[in-house]
């Protein structure tokens, strides 16, 4: 606009000839302010573009070859073909579990793919498969190790029959040096992923047609030791939750690439719960792209067709910062071959990911039904991939035949249910293995399993529908038969039962043990599916003290016992149980604290049970299996008459209560004790205590006890409200009887309270003047607005400031409260207080009061479910990133104004103000300046329109300019004086 303006004027622009302008300046800025008006500025020094490189990442993790991949592994490979041909710059890399022991992988053992094979073996069709889709190299996850070293080293070396991995497997964490039977396997890091093919190493490169070099660096999950069987096999780190222990191993083979020269990296890693990659990607410099393995995650955006029945948990891809706050994107889909996820990304000229080249129509999961390969352009599979399932598939047909008992409803074990709670399937397997326990000792009362080790559901699903197993009219199966292959799908690993002897204080710390890791979206392994017990439990509550009721049941569900309540023994401590449970937990597995048990009594049934005690009616497996157990229970139980148990959701679940779902109905209340239930609606709700507690309540373990995300009170003291949230430190404020509080939870729960009536208690309060009366049900939000909000400010190496913050909606200036940095909004007509995009404006000020810089947060969909905000300020929010000479004010002025700057760096500062003819007619020596942000006018310079002789200057422009010290680098604005 200046030059448009200058232009209709009929002059050329003016630049004037600035005395004592330094001859290496390199930069120099003008802007015109006229009538109060800043108009844009320009520079005379324009940016050339950067080259960049196009990079297609094609992945998937935990294909765990089973029944499935006879249909999903062939679509697969030509979703796959079909989108490789698109771009030439292609990487195609697995994040780990590329086989599971299980009936696909047990088939390639059949005499009858010898041919197809070049030599059978269990696994070598998952591996072949891998080889003819193209992977170029692959993590090693937990369930290559299932089988054992032996087994591991023999897919991946070739023989003369054999041709073994075409690809490298990876991993920066692991050892193998110590394991004979991979150590010859080990060849050195770095090299070029396509001359290593039969070998395991820490890093590769893979150099794409156009000549692109990218680093690929493998990670297993540390938790390796307690999943799997890894032989001799070193672990790192010795703590395998230390996420920045693993980032430091990991970070040795990144530096190692990047020395070389390579700017591209990805980490291909199998750590089992996403939430991991994304704390080790904080933790990294240099990686750009982390494909997450082991959680079967399911990223999607709003572009991605799914299949029928599946969400997406989060968007594709997660992006997020690296150390060095440069740009990492995480990727990751779900496995068994049901979806190939694909990134397609531009890297800078110094192989800096650039987020904004990510187009959500191009990248993605892509879904690899039979309309998927129709939409990637009907590609044709391998021919290896089409061969290989179609023999795999003769030798599973022939198990299908083989039947024992009936389901008229869909057996629930999706990943995201049986590791999270209760299901149909878990019942039906934990009370078989009661059943093969009693056969050996009728004392045995309780039975565990670990949902990590149900690996597939039986039954289909269609659409929406969950449907019973389908027909096979090649073997005479009618709809809703169990077969031999139904069974082996669903336990794959086929674990040996062992019986134990346990305390009741002993049975607490396991079944704490199995939900210790629960919430928060994880699906840990070590869930529990039991029968003869119930369970109550809190994932709020802190690890070890979350199982809050506990007992005991017979056949029809009756309490028989009562083992806990209120989280404590009730009863004699050392009273035993007899139970069955799984051999790998047994041997610590999962980390089950069995070992640490004296006098257990062991019995391991794979040992000592017979056929005649197992029921005879199942062969293929062993006495004393899971497998066994299972197809003799439903032989005996399910021939004539179907299973009819549906799966129900978690509120309705009655052997494992999650209490963020339903109230306790195990709990009995203690003499003189009356139990309350609260029904919670998700988002805000306001409630009062109901009852008085043994201990008072704080903010913090009321929020604990509700599952609440947030605490709002209101200070009638004040006349303010007060906020405490979920990442807030300390406990908080205290919960009294009579009053009112505002809670914020995600999801629909039941929240039960035990105590006594309150006493001396003046009547119930209201949460704040005007608001309805408190109840003791939730009040379920209206809209996906907040009508209640919190802001929680993090200060960080900043002391002496004070906060101020505007909110759009209130239109209210909000002190932060100077103690705990937090500033609620409430409004108890629910009328709005904060939306979606919203922008709060933050004052921050010094102890005087003068201000030091003001910064704009947005409120996010993430703040809204959550009722809260978070804003975090370090120093470096208070340095600017450049120094700058900004805008005076008032422009036109008289007779006085100021002249704003930020400075970047400690200086000696001099303001010089020049006629419009180039004379200097003002020095302002402002003496030494620390970095900082001098706007407010106590901070930034003041000029009272004299010269240096004190005399009032004419009307007119004037040019002002700032020098900083030995800067090379001076700015300078126009100011205009009536």
């Amino acid at each position: 606009m200046n030059k448009e303006y200058l232009l209709m004027q009929n002059k050329e622009p003016f630049v004037p000839n600035v005395i004592g302008l330094k001859a290496h300046i390199t930069k120099i800025v003008f802007s015109i302010l006229l009538l109060g008006i800043l108009t844009p500025a320009f520079s005379q020094n324009e940016e050339v573009p950067l080259s960049k490189t196009t990079l297609q990442l094609l992945h998937a993790a935990d294909m765990e070859g089973g029944i499935e991949a006879l249909e999903n592994a062939p679509r697969f490979s030509s979703v796959l073909n079909a989108l490789k041909a698109e771009v030439e710059n292609t990487v195609i890399i697995g994040a780990g579990d590329s086989y599971i022991p299980g009936p696909f992988f047990a088939a390639a053992n059949n005499g009858s793919l010898r041919e197809v094979l070049g030599r059978d073996g269990s696994g070598r069709a998952d591996i072949l498969m891998l080889n003819a889709m193209g992977f170029m190299a692959g993590a090693l996850g937990n369930h290559e190790f299932d089988a054992g070293t032996g087994t591991l080293a023999g897919l991946i070396a070739a023989d003369r029959d054999y041709v073994g991995t075409a690809f490298p497997f990876l991993s920066a964490n692991l050892d193998f040096g110590p394991d004979s039977n991979l150590a010859p396997l080990v060849v050195d890091p770095g090299q070029e992923a396509s001359t290593i093919p039969n070998s395991i190493t820490k890093s590769v490169v893979i150099t794409t047609p156009s000549g692109e070099k990218v680093g690929v660096v493998g990670m297993t999950t540390p938790l390796l030791g307690s999943l799997s069987v890894p032989g001799n096999v070193g672990i790192a780190p010795a703590d395998p939750n230390d996420m920045s222990a693993l980032a430091a191993i990991i970070q040795e083979s990144v530096d190692a690439l990047t020395a070389t020269g390579i700017n591209k990296i990805i980490l291909t890693g199998h750590l089992q719960q996403i939430s991991l990659d994304e704390t080790i990607a904080m933790h990294l410099k240099d990686v750009d792209i982390i494909i997450a393995g082991g959680s079967n995650t399911l990223l999607a955006d709003g572009t991605d067709r799914l299949h029928p029945g599946d969400t997406a948990d989060r968007s594709y891809p997660i992006l997020t910062q690296s150390a060095t706050n440069e740009p990492i994107a995480i990727v990751g889909t779900d496995g068994n071959y049901r979806y190939v996820g694909r990134l397609v990304v531009d890297f800078d000229a110094a192989g800096v990911l650039i987020p904004e080249s990510i187009d959500a129509t191009v990248s993605g999961a892509f879904v690899t039904d039979e309309q998927g390969v129709a939409d990637t352009g009907n590609a044709e599979p391998a021919a290896r991939v089409v061969e290989i399932t179609e023999a795999v598939r003769n030798v599973v047909i022939a198990k299908d035949g083989n039947l024992f008992g009936q389901t008229g409803v869909y057996l629930n074990g999706n990943r995201g249910s049986i590791r999270t709670e209760e299901t149909n399937i878990g019942n039906l397997i934990a009370e078989a293995n009661l059943a093969a326990g009693q056969q050996v000792d009728p004392n045995v009362v309780v039975s565990l399993k670990n949902g990590g080790g149900i690996r597939a559901p039986i039954g289909v699903t269609i659409g929406s529908e969950l449907l019973p197993p389908p027909a096979n009219a090649l073997v005479s199966k009618a709809m809703g038969q169990i077969s031999q292959i139904d069974i082996e799908n669903t336990l794959r690993f086929n674990n040996g039962l062992t019986l134990l002897t346990l305390s009741a204080a002993e049975l607490l710390k396991v079944i704490e043990h199995t939900v210790a890791a629960s919430g928060g979206g994880s699906t840990p392994g070590r869930f529990p599916q039991i029968a003869g017990m119930a369970f109550s439990f809190d994932t709020s509550l802190p690890e070890g003290s979350r199982v809050q009721s506990l007992v005991i049941t017979d056949a029809a569900g009756n309490l028989t016992d009562t083992i806990a309540q209120n989280g404590e023994i009730v009863g004699d401590a050392t009273r035993t149980f007899r139970m069955v449970t799984i051999t790998f937990l047994v041997d610590g597995g999962d980390d089950y604290p069995y070992a640490n048990f004296l006098n257990t009594n062991r019995v391991d049934l794979t040992e000592v049970m017979t056929e005649e005690q197992s029921g005879g009616q199942a062969t293929f497996a062993d006495p004393g299996t899971e497998q066994d157990a299972l197809a003799e229970y439903l032989a005996a139980n399910f021939s004539e008459v179907p299973f009819a148990i549906a799966d129900v959701g978690p509120e309705s679940d009655e052997r494992i209560q999650n209490l963020e779902f339903r109230a306790d109905s195990l709990m009995m209340p203690m003499p003189g004790e009356n139990v309350f239930n609260i029904e919670l609606s998700a988002g805000l709700n306001m409630i009062g205590l109901p009852l008085m507690p043994s201990e008072p309540y704080t903010a913090r373990s009321l929020m604990e006890k509700t599952g609440a995300t947030t605490v709002v009170k209101y200070n009638s003291a004040t006349g303010r409200y007060m906020g405490f949230t979920a990442n807030s430190d300390g406990n908080g404020f205290p919960i009294e009887g009579g009053k009112g509080y505002i809670v914020n939870v995600t999801a629909p729960k039941n929240v039960s309270f035990v105590g006594s009536g309150w006493q001396n208690t003046a009547p119930a309060t209201a949460a704040a003047p005007g608001s309805p009366p408190v109840t003791g049900k939730g009040l379920q939000r209206l809209t996906q607005q907040m009508w209640a909000f919190v802001l929680r400010a993090q200060l960080e190496g900043i002391s002496g400031v004070e906060l101020t913050v505007y909110n759009g909606h209130t239109r209210v200036a909000e002190a932060v409260d100077s103690n705990n940095h937090h500033a609620a909004w409430a409004d108890m007509n629910r009328q709005t207080v904060v939306s979606a995009g919203d922008t709060l404006t933050i004052e921050v000020r010094d102890i005087t009061g003068a201000l030091i810089r003001t910064l704009q947060h947005e409120i996010s969909m993430t703040d809204i479910h959550r009722a809260f905000t978070e804003i975090r300020i370090t120093p470096a929010d208070l340095i600017p990133k450049s120094t700058v000479l900004l805008a005076n004010y008032p422009n036109p002025f008289n007779p006085e104004t100021w002249l704003p700057y930020q400075l970047a760096n400690d200086a000696e500062v001099t303001i010089r103000i020049y006629s419009s003819t180039g004379h200097l007619v003002r020095h302002l020596d402002l003496g030494f300046q620390q970095a900082g942000y001098y706007i407010g006018k106590s901070r930034a310079a003041y000029w009272d329109g004299r010269n240096d002789l004190g005399e009032r200057l004419a009307s007119g422009v004037y040019f002002y300019q700032l020098s900083t010290g030995g800067s090379s680098e001076t700015i300078r604005k126009m100011v205009i004086k009536k």
